[in-house]
């Protein structure tokens, strides 16, 4: 991320820093993370338009499901997930 002294790095953000400039490398990292979480915000309209297309399409459908649900991983991680498809009879 050009000015910040943040590198990319496949799908990771690196920093190199010494003990002396630790504080502010952490800082620059911390501010690249807030921009590219700035990036998702832009395009969250378009997803909220898509997500209301897919409950829609799975209403017309009679397809059961529930929205916006939160499931804990194996890592003891939480994942916001949009749709969960319920099994049906049908």
């Amino acid at each position: 991320m050009k000015g910040l002294a943040v590198h990319v790095n496949g799908a990771a953000l690196e920093i190199d820093a010494s003990p002396e400039n630790f504080p502010l490398r952490k800082y620059n990292l911390v501010q690249a993370m807030i921009a590219i979480d700035n990036l998702y915000h832009i395009v969250l309209p378009s997803i909220k338009i898509f997500c209301e297309d897919v409950r829609f399409w799975l209403d017309f459908s009679s397809i059961p499901y529930i929205p916006n649900v939160e499931l804990t991983g194996n890592s003891g991680y939480d994942h916001r997930v949009d749709f969960v498809i319920l099994k049906s009879n049908i």
